[in-house]
């Protein structure tokens, strides 16, 4: 029995010995980072023409108006110029009518692309034509009814006695097109191992040209109606391309709601859900590095792969280069204008407002810094690249403004957009 017992003894130091003489593993060696998506496909429409106007969130209303000369300097650099804009629609009309460029068909019963964009591909139809080459579809005409005349310039009626009618077509000229709806691939990238961050780069895969819808009925603007899809070539030779227009601000919202609720506990997700919204995952993740940046800038700024942070308030200041933004932010006005005032009554330590000496309510000021999901836009500079040949488009993104609800500080409701600043490529 002791002899059993001296052998287990000796067999426990023996094993204690080898297992302290075993090489340390360092955790951190086999630990798996997380992934996250950081390539999205998303689409959103811009106006272009200067007399359409939206509202306070950005939404296109459709209105043609008469617009003063303060807010026209500022529509300058968010629109294109009649030049621009009817020289770049004209060539698109001529080489989509001729057929040397192949237009599709932009309203496909499922929508242009699936639920999943890279698994489903391009859903739509290249435009039918007939043997004169002319369209199956009026896909770039409009139609109106107009009563039939007969050979005597008399109406002519139906046996019910109603008046007859016919459709007349229209072509739709350069001037109606008010915007354009972009269909991309928005990529940024950080770098685990230096820490290095690239924020938004764009890959236009194609575009539709858009007029306004008008309701047939009551003839007012309702939306907008897109007439022809135009795919974009993958790669794009720059040295190719002409500049449509430089430094043009855009704004584009990213968290558009996409879920239907149809019965309880029975969910949809439309076909569209790509239109102004960026997955959750892909949307989180960069705009949490934006918070990150504008908390302390001094020690994050330095990782972006970026020129710096400039003032984008309501007005433009452009520098020498066209860029519209040259006013440098310190890091403390950046953590300003990341934060948003509010007003709170001033109450003693039991609780009960404070009056001052004419009897009203002490009031008090607060900076709140905005949140993640309070980002619920992104503005970008950026220059407009065409080529004539294949019409396709491509963007070079120059600045970058993550944009939130501007609230009244008093009342706290929303009086429409602002950014925080622009970060400058």
């Amino acid at each position: 029995m002791k002899k059993t017992i001296l052998i287990c003894l000796s067999l426990f130091f023996i094993s204690s010995a080898f297992t302290q003489n075993k090489p340390k593993v360092e955790l951190h060696e086999n630990i798996i980072h997380p992934v996250f998506s950081t390539k999205q496909f998303i689409s959103y429409t811009i106006p272009i023409a200067l007399k359409t106007t939206t509202d306070m969130f950005g939404k296109i209303n459709g209105e043609n108006m008469q617009i003063n000369a303060e807010k026209l300097q500022k529509l300058e650099n968010e629109r294109l110029t009649e030049n621009e804009r009817l020289k770049l629609v004209k060539t698109v009309f001529e080489k989509v009518r001729t057929g040397e460029v192949t237009a599709y068909d932009c309203n496909p019963i499922n929508g242009l692309f699936n639920m999943d964009p890279g698994m489903s591909n391009f859903n739509a139809m290249a435009l039918e034509r007939k043997e004169d080459g002319s369209f199956y579809e009026p896909h770039l005409q409009y139609a109106y009814s107009e009563v039939k005349i007969d050979e005597y310039g008399e109406p002519e009626y139906d046996d019910n006695g109603n008046p007859i009618t016919i459709d007349i077509y229209i072509d739709y000229k350069p001037e109606d097109v008010t915007s354009i709806t972009f269909y991309e691939n928005w990529s940024f990238d950080v770098n685990n191992e230096t820490g290095e961050f690239t924020p938004i780069q764009k890959q236009v895969i194609g575009y539709t040209l858009n007029v306004p819808f008008e309701n047939p009925e009551s003839g007012e603007i309702e939306g907008i109606k897109d007439l022809i899809y135009i795919p974009c070539a993958k790669e794009a030779n720059e040295a190719k391309m002409t500049t449509i227009k430089e430094n043009i601000c855009t704004s584009t919202r990213i968290n558009m709601p996409w879920h239907i609720f149809r019965r309880k506990n029975e969910e949809t997700i439309e076909n569209n859900w790509y239109s102004n919204n960026l997955s959750a995952d892909f949307r989180f993740h960069f705009c949490q590095e934006l918070i990150y940046l504008a908390e302390d800038s001094k020690r994050h700024l330095r990782f972006w792969k970026v020129k710096g942070i400039y003032d984008a308030g309501w007005g433009y200041n452009p520098d020498k280069d066209g860029f519209p933004f040259s006013k440098e932010l310190s890091n403390e006005d950046i953590k300003k204008n990341s934060s948003f005032k509010i007003f709170r009554d001033s109450l003693d330590e039991n609780d009960y407002p404070v009056y001052d000496s004419n009897g009203y309510n002490i009031r008090l000021e607060f900076m709140v810094p905005y949140s993640v999901d309070e980002i619920i836009a992104l503005g970008f500079v950026e220059d407009w690249l065409f080529d004539e040949k294949t019409l396709s488009i491509q963007k070079r993104v120059k600045g970058l403004m993550p944009t939130v609800f501007a609230r009244n500080p008093e009342s706290e409701e929303i009086e429409g957009l602002i950014p925080f600043f622009c970060i400058k490529y």
